[in-house]
């Protein structure tokens, strides 16, 4: 899960930094990057704890990346 100083900081610059790194560690184990779901939320802030960080999801975020990995492993 992408946390929430991730999100701005990746809508202000336009900049995935960490998409290589994915890329690099998908080649040992399966990654499943939410981080576009959340970017196409147009208030992605109220999936967050109102804390400092933005570094856990309230229970609207838990429902919504439950959703999305139950589609992910429907597919399996």
């Amino acid at each position: 899960m992408p946390q929430l100083t991730d999100l701005h900081f990746i809508k202000k610059n336009n900049n995935f930094y960490y998409r290589d790194f994915f890329k690099k560690i998908s080649e040992d184990i399966e990654i499943l990057d939410l981080t576009t779901d959340f970017l196409n939320i147009n208030n992605f802030e109220s999936m967050y704890v109102n804390d400092k960080y933005g570094g856990h999801l309230n229970s609207k975020g838990n429902k919504l990346v439950s959703e999305l990995l139950n589609q992910y492993l429907d597919k399996y």
